[in-house]
């Protein structure tokens, strides 16, 4: 039996359809999409019906853009030599909230997968090699092996995005399965992912710690956790003191790990 309109429940069904959208969220994001005003129901089709006609691939690196080339590709201020290889936008964008790369980028539209029946000729591979003749090589940071390129640049991640870093963002950004991440880490690095990123939480919580214009919950809130009792807690197994001893001592302490 229908319980709504024709119309209606085309409008759910055709949400139903978006990744992570279910029945229940289609049903309501239809009926917040019915009762918008009409004006704001008209920019949302024409934004969805732009960036579908508009949207292509960067002739340079292939990452989503509207124009011929993507903003980094076209900026002089990067460095053009350095070519970073990512399996989607979505790891662009990550990388360049870090703020620690100049280069430019290669996006492949996705990752090798035998299984799949993904292999190089599925992949923007070739464009990448095609690129490269008659160019320079680019910088690959030859004095860093494979590993410690990886290592690298996780480092760099947690360093400058503790607060709400993940392993699985980190393995994105690395085009590796989380789980082999974890494995590269505590092979070949002198600490895990996890004992690193508390490592640089809690070197951060204490540095500002030591600024009296900090409330404790403010620091638990920047180094990643939502309740200080959490944090409170993190930080004396780590320190083998509480925060408010170590505010109080104004001491630097070696940490008990």
């Amino acid at each position: 039996m229908d319980y709504y309109s024709s119309q209606i429940t085309k409008l759910i069904e055709e949400l139903s359809k978006l990744p992570g959208v279910g029945a229940k969220s289609a049903q309501r994001l239809a009926f917040h999409i019915i009762n918008m005003p009409k004006e704001q129901v008209e920019e949302l089709a024409g934004a969805m019906t732009g960036a579908r006609n508009n949207v292509r691939y960067c002739k340079e690196c292939f990452t989503l853009t509207d124009k011929e080339l993507c903003p980094i590709c076209s900026s002089d201020r990067r460095n053009h030599k350095t070519i970073m290889v990512v399996e989607n936008t979505r790891d662009l964008a990550a990388y360049e909230k870090t703020g620690k790369y100049d280069g430019v980028y290669h996006v492949l539209h996705g990752a090798i997968s035998p299984l799949s029946g993904i292999g190089p000729d599925q992949l923007c591979i070739k464009e990448l090699l095609d690129s490269e003749q008659g160019q320079d090589m680019p910088e690959v940071c030859e004095s860093l092996s494979y590993y410690e390129k990886i290592i690298s640049t996780v480092k760099n991640y947690l360093d400058t995005s503790y607060q709400d870093a993940t392993l699985e963002q980190a393995a994105r950004l690395v085009s590796l399965s989380p789980n082999y991440l974890s494995k590269i880490m505590k092979e070949h690095s002198d600490t895990s992912f996890s004992d690193y990123l508390l490592k640089t939480r809690m070197e951060n919580a204490a540095r500002m710690l030591r600024d009296i214009g900090y409330k404790q919950y403010e620091i638990a809130y920047r180094v990643g956790y939502d309740n200080p009792k959490n944090f409170s807690r993190a930080f004396h197994q780590y320190f083998n003191m509480t925060p408010t001893q170590y505010r109080n001592c104004g001491g630097r302490p070696e940490p008990q790990l």
